[in-house]
C-alpha cells in the first residue's frame, strides 16, 4: 500500500475519493500551496519584479497626495524618494523581514527614524520611541498624528498594511514627510514677512531679508510657533536674544553660507529666494547646533568624567561644575535625571550620570519644526551604519563582530584596538541567547555596544521603565530643573571621595568591571516576528535542498490529503441524508413497493 506520506500515492488517492470532488481537491491543493506558504509567489520573483509589482501601489498614493496638497508636492516628493531609498537601504537590507520579504511596522519606523536622523540630524516626532518599544501605537508608523488629516487618510489607505512595508513604500512617507518640511517652510517664512509688514510679491534688498532671515530662525530656535504668536509676543521673545543663545553668532554664519549656495549673487531677493536660503538653512542646522552646544556639553562631561573611561560623571561633579559657571546648561534635578534614564545608581551611594544618555537621549531638544526636533547627534547611529554596511543582515557571528568593531575608531576608541575579554564574553553571551547568532537590532546588542562604546552609544534601558519627553511630568509633581542653591547644597553635602579607578572596558587586560552590574540579560528585538521568521528561514536554507523540496511537498500534499478526505465524506454524508429524505417522503405519500431501497 502506498504511504499517506508519499506524494505520489497522494495523486493517486486524491481522485479515487471521489471522482466528482477532483477538481474541488486540486483547489484544495493550490489554496493549500498558498495559505500554509508551501510555494510563495513572493520567492520566485526578482527585487525588480517586486518593485514592479508595488508600482502601482506607489502610483495610486502619489495620485491621492497630489488631489489633497497640489502637483509641486508630488514633484518634490517624487524628486526625493530616489535619494532617500539610497539612504534607507543598508538600514532596511540589515533588518529581518516575514515571510513575504517586508519590514515590520516596527522594524519599517526603525528606519524612517533612522534616515531623518543621518540625513539632517532631525528627530523626527513620532518615530522614536519615548522610553518604549518600537512597535508603533499609531498609525503611519508613529507619525500620523503629525499628518494633515487627508495625507494621514492617504498614507493609511495605501501605505500601513498587514502584509507589511517595503523599502519604496518607506521612502516614499519619508520623502513626503520632507517635502512637508519645505512646505512649512513657505507657510511660517508668509507669517514673518506678515509681521514684519513685508510683501510677498515683492522683492527685498540684502538688509531687509538678513532681517527677515534672522527673525524666522530666532523664532525657530525659541521652539515658537511664528504663526500663532502676535507681533508684540515675537517681539519680547527675541530681546537680547544674542544673550539668551549664546551660539547665535555661529547660527548666522549659516546665512551667507545658504545664500551662496542657492542664490548666489543675488542683490534683491524674491519671497521664493528667501525660502530656499531658509530651506537649505533647515538642512544644516542640526549640524551648526551640534558643532557648537552640543560640542560644549561633551567636552564639559569628559572633563568631568571619572578617570577611567566609563563614560560616568559622578552626580557630584556633574553639579559642581554647573556651579562653578562654566557649564551653565547642567541644570536637571535628580529625579527628571532619573525619569530620563540618565543616571547609573548601580552603586547608590555614588550616583553617576551616563554621559551618552545624557547627550544623545535628552528632552533639551530644540523644536525646529512640527514635524522634527534638534538634538544633539548620536554617534553611535554612525557606528551601527558602519556594522549594517559590512554585515548586511540581520545577525552575525560574535567572532565577525569583534573584528569589526576592533577597526571602528572614534575620537575614544583607537582603530585596531584589542576588545577586553570582559566584552568577548559578553557578546557570546548574546549569542548563546539566540542559537549562536548576534540579532543586530536588538537591546542586547545595543548593550553590548554602549560598553564597547560608553561615550558614543546610550545605555538601553528597559522598554516603559524610562520616559524621555516631559510632557505632563510638572503636573505630575516632577521638578524639572534646581536652582544654583540646590546644586550648591548637594555638592557642599556629598562626600568628595577619590575617583573610582577599578574599571577600563578599553583595557584589553581588564577582566572584570563593575559596569557589569548594570548589565541586564534580557533582550528586546526591535521586530521579534521578523527575528523569528528569519530564523526558521535560516534553518529550512541549511537543509539539502531536495529535503527541502519533499519536505515542503509532503507537508503541503498531505494538508490537501485530508482536506480532500473531508470534502469527499461531507458530500457522501450529505447525498446519504438527501436519498434517505427522499425515501422517506416516497414512505409517507405513496404505498410501499420493492423500489423504495435506499442505496449509498
Amino acid at each position: 500500500a502506498l504511504s499517506s506520506w508519499h506524494p505520489a500515492g497522494l495523486i493517486y488517492v486524491l481522485p479515487t475519493l471521489h471522482s466528482r470532488m477532483f477538481p474541488w481537491a486540486v483547489a484544495l491543493v493550490l489554496a493549500a500551496f498558498r495559505d500554509y506558504r508551501c510555494a510563495s509567489s513572493d520567492a520566485f520573483l526578482s527585487e525588480a519584479d517586486k518593485r514592479s509589482l508595488a508600482a502601482p501601489t506607489e502610483r495610486a498614493l502619489l495620485d491621492q497626495l497630489e488631489g489633497v496638497l497640489g502637483l509641486q508636492h508630488r514633484q518634490r516628493t517624487e524628486s526625493l524618494q530616489g535619494v532617500l531609498a539610497s539612504a534607507l537601504e543598508p538600514t532596511v537590507r540589515s533588518l529581518p523581514k516575514n515571510p513575504r520579504g517586508a519590514l515590520s511596522a516596527a522594524s519599517a519606523r526603525y528606519a524612517l527614524h533612522r534616515v531623518f536622523v543621518q540625513r539632517h540630524g532631525w528627530m523626527l516626532k513620532g518615530a522614536a520611541p519615548d522610553g518604549g518599544s518600537w512597535s508603533p501605537t499609531s498609525t503611519v508608523l508613529g507619525v500620523g498624528a503629525y499628518l494633515p488629516p487627508r495625507v494621514r487618510e492617504v498614507f493609511e489607505t495605501h501605505l500601513d498594511s498587514d502584509d507589511g512595508y517595503t523599502l519604496e513604500g518607506v521612502a516614499l512617507l519619508a520623502a513626503a514627510i520632507e517635502a512637508l518640511v519645505h512646505a512649512e517652510v513657505f507657510v511660517r517664512l508668509n507669517a514673518t514677512y506678515a509681521m514684519l509688514d513685508k510683501d510677498v510679491h515683492g522683492s527685498l534688498n540684502q538688509e531687509d531679508a538678513s532681517h527677515v532671515i534672522d527673525l524666522y530662525l530666532q523664532v525657530v530656535l525659541l521652539g515658537l510657533q511664528v504663526t500663532k504668536l502676535s507681533r508684540e509676543e515675537v517681539a519680547e521673545a527675541t530681546t537680547d536674544f544674542a544673550y539668551m543663545f549664546p551660539y547665535w553668532e555661529e547660527v548666522q554664519g549659516l546665512v551667507p553660507e545658504a545664500q551662496l549656495q542657492v542664490a548666489e549673487g543675488l542683490q534683491s531677493f524674491s519671497f521664493m529666494d528667501v525660502a530656499r536660503i531658509l530651506q537649505r538653512i533647515s538642512e544644516r542646522l542640526g549640524a551648526r547646533l551640534e558643532q557648537t552646544n552640543c560640542q560644549e556639553m561633551r567636552s564639559h562631561l569628559l572633563q568631568a568624567e571619572e578617570l577611567n573611561g566609563t563614560g560616568r560623571v559622578r552626580l557630584r561633579d556633574f553639579y559642581a561644575s554647573a556651579v562653578d559657571g562654566s557649564a551653565w546648561q547642567f541644570q536637571e534635578s535628580i529625579d527628571y535625571l532619573r525619569h530620563m534614564g540618565t543616571l547609573d545608581e548601580s552603586d547608590a551611594s555614588q550616583p553617576r550620570v551616563i554621559i551618552a544618555n545624557y547627550l544623545y537621549l535628552h528632552a533639551d531638544c530644540i523644536e525646529g519644526s512640527h514635524f522634527y526636533q534638534y538634538c544633539c547627534a548620536n554617534p553611535c547611529e554612525d557606528l551601527m551604519g558602519q556594522l549594517e554596511s559590512s554585515i548586511r543582515a540581520p545577525h552575525s557571528t560574535p567572532e565577525e563582530i569583534m573584528r569589526l568593531v576592533s577597526t571602528m575608531s572614534t575620537p575614544s576608541a583607537a582603530s585596531n584596538r584589542t576588545l577586553s575579554p570582559a566584552l568577548a564574553r559578553k557578546l557570546e553571551d548574546v549569542a548563546d541567547h539566540h542559537d549562536g547568532l548576534v540579532p543586530l537590532h536588538g537591546r542586547l546588542f545595543a548593550q553590548w555596544m554602549h560598553f564597547a562604546y560608553p561615550h558614543e552609544c546610550p545605555y538601553p534601558h528597559l522598554a516603559g521603565t524610562t520616559k524621555i519627553s516631559v510632557e505632563g511630568s510638572e503636573e505630575a509633581g516632577l521638578k524639572l530643573s534646581w536652582s544654583e542653591a540646590e546644586m550648591r547644597s548637594y555638592v557642599e553635602s556629598s562626600p568628595d571621595s577619590a575617583k573610582a579607578t577599578g574599571c577600563d572596558m578599553q583595557d584589553p587586560e581588564q577582566d572584570s568591571c563593575p559596569l557589569t552590574a548594570m548589565w541586564v540579560h534580557e533582550e528586546e528585538l526591535v521586530d521579534a516576528d521578523g527575528w523569528n521568521a528569519t530564523l526558521a528561514s535560516r534553518e529550512l536554507a541549511s537543509k539539502p535542498p531536495s529535503r527541502r523540496v519533499s519536505l515542503g511537498l509532503r507537508t503541503c500534499m498531505l494538508v490537501a490529503f485530508f482536506l480532500s478526505c473531508a470534502a469527499s465524506l461531507r458530500s457522501l454524508v450529505q447525498h446519504g441524508l438527501s436519498s434517505l429524505g427522499s425515501s422517506t417522503g416516497d414512505k409517507v405519500g405513496k404505498p410501499q413497493t420493492k423500489a423504495g431501497v435506499i442505496v449509498v
